[in-house]
């Protein structure tokens, strides 16, 4: 077993292993993840410890929401900024609970020349939101068993 506290020791990095590409992960997402909505992101996440990063992020902006691609570019570069440098709070408190976290933001919102300080708000927003989320449900399914 890794140790993954060493890995995660950097901070304010958006590396390989911080971003979920995983079609399987991202089907059970999906399937049985949970989500909430914190305007204008879509949150979908799903505690699993099979899971092989304590957490992995995707993001994802809609062509039908924000059609010319230069102003989706710039809605995940601010997303990819703000993650970068605020996603301490939430892996720290994964790895001290040995918890492991696939998370799916889907910007919901128009497109408005945005700026970081508003990113961000709601960024940290998401972030103590995750941090105080409970287990997902196939955990507690297994629990009751």
């Amino acid at each position: 077993m890794c140790n993954f506290g060493l890995i995660y020791t950097v901070q304010n990095s958006f590396r390989k292993y911080d971003r979920l590409a995983s079609k399987k992960t991202i089907e059970q997402l999906f399937s049985e993840g949970e989500h909430f909505f914190i305007a204008p992101f879509k949150v979908l996440y799903l505690s699993e410890d099979e899971f092989p990063y304590p957490l992995q992020v995707a993001i994802s902006v809609p062509k039908k929401k924000i059609r010319k691609a230069v102003e989706r570019n710039y809605v995940k570069r601010l997303f990819r900024e703000v993650w970068r440098t605020e996603k301490h709070r939430l892996t720290d408190r994964l790895i001290t609970d040995n918890r492991k976290m696939a998370v799916f933001i889907i910007y919901t919102g128009l497109y408005e020349k945005a700026s970081l300080p508003s990113f961000r708000e709601k960024i940290i927003v998401i972030l103590e939101r995750l941090v105080s989320a409970p287990l997902d449900a196939t955990k507690k399914s297994k629990n009751e068993d």
